[in-house]
């Protein structure tokens, strides 16, 4: 978002593409190394392929429709898409079977006003994160002469994507797979 509202439009296309290239192929295969990761057929029937209906939507519009740019009415079809996606996860939700939670050792005993103060804090370090990445790969890119997209999918995308690996990792030594797999 950065990157678009500064008119740095390679660095935002190729930002979301290498980060799904990284979160699919390194943090899937270094959390499976760490354990193995099993996907539940629910993923394999429904999720896997509307990830490759998003992908093939994006090149649609990236390279067919209206070739190399993302008009506003391509982008109202996205979040279209986007919040007809979670309609469906949230009815999904909501017809499978409760399941009884395992019983667990507590953790932590946090107050309850601590997480939502936790999850502000940690949204306004994406936001100032977000600038200072967008604006050190800029600086990178032309100290070394390098196109915007390029330094977008490798340097900013592998560093926009930590988060997710270390969330995928820790999900898979707690044995959360379906923490691990859908953060990816």
């Amino acid at each position: 978002i950065v990157s678009a509202i500064n008119g740095l439009n390679d660095m935002s296309l190729g930002n979301v593409v290498g980060s799904n290239i990284f979160n699919t192929l390194l943090i899937i295969g270094i959390s499976s190394l760490l354990v193995p990761i099993f996907i539940e057929k629910s993923v394999k029937k429904f999720d896997i392929p509307v990830m490759l209906g998003v992908y093939g939507t994006l090149a649609l519009f990236a390279f067919v429709i209206t070739p190399l740019k993302i008009d506003r009415w391509e982008a109202v079809v996205m979040l279209v898409l986007f919040a007809a996606y979670l309609t469906l996860l949230l009815l999904r939700a909501k017809k499978s079977k409760p399941q009884l939670p395992l019983p667990r050792k507590e953790e932590n005993n946090f107050p309850v006003w601590f997480s939502p103060f936790m999850l502000a804090v940690g949204l306004c370090g994406i936001i100032v994160g977000g600038n200072l990445v967008v604006d050190s790969a800029t600086q990178i890119a032309t100290a070394l002469g390098m196109s915007q997209s390029l330094v977008a999918l490798t340097i900013v995308a592998v560093g926009t994507s930590l988060p997710e690996l270390v969330t995928s990792v820790v999900a898979g030594i707690k044995k959360e797979n379906d923490i691990a797999i859908g953060n990816i």
